[in-house]
């Protein structure tokens, strides 16, 4: 089986809300929150192979098959006023 591309997610941060969170992807479904960068990663992840599995025909193959995954974070730089 020829390589696959990266499946991107682009996640955020409400700072707010004290969340991070997944912005888009690549993944159909996938929407999930947690309290730390951390714990969202470990999230996605786990939530990632059935999303695919479901979803994504191109990514199915071996149940140890790895998926490859780029995280992007998204993020608005702010002014200060003059």
């Amino acid at each position: 089986m020829s390589e696959r591309p990266d499946l991107k997610v682009i996640v955020s941060h409400d700072e707010g809300e004290g969340i991070w969170f997944v912005l888009s992807s690549d993944i159909p479904g996938l929407i999930v929150e947690a309290p730390t960068y951390d714990a969202l990663i470990e999230i996605v992840t786990d939530a990632a192979a059935d999303l695919v599995e479901a979803n994504l025909l191109d990514y199915r193959g071996p149940s140890d098959a790895s998926i490859p995954l780029n995280f992007q974070y998204h993020a608005k730089a702010r002014r200060q006023a003059a």
